[in-house]
């Protein structure tokens, strides 16, 4: 009984992976939810979502909140600060954006 109900428990769970409910940094975090396979860009307008391997440019800048990094690529976050992030990961922070593409080197 006790492996069935484990394995209904991570059934159960398997929706909200979809529905990008799983996708933030921690319950401290005010990331926006993100869907799995995807780089979920908040910024104050609301969430744009890159799809794993594409790149975004914004001209002019955004300002962001927060980047989530749901695909299994770095990625490199160009801007007035410009950093690397990896699979994974979420940056919970204010700043320009004016870049996220694929890499795991970031020269900007």
């Amino acid at each position: 009984m006790r492996i069935k109900s484990t394995v209904l428990a991570a059934m159960t769970a398997l929706p909200l992976v979809g529905a990008g409910l799983l996708g933030t940094a921690g319950p401290a975090s005010a990331a926006a939810p993100c869907v799995v396979n995807n780089v979920c860009v908040e910024t104050l307008g609301g969430v744009d979502l890159i799809p794993a391997g594409s790149r975004r440019f914004y001209s002019p800048s955004v300002t962001i909140r927060s980047v989530t990094n749901l695909t299994k690529l770095g990625y490199c976050i160009g801007g007035d600060l410009s950093f690397g992030l990896g699979p994974w990961q979420t940056v919970t922070r204010v700043q320009t954006v004016s870049s996220v593409a694929p890499g795991n080197i970031c020269l900007q």
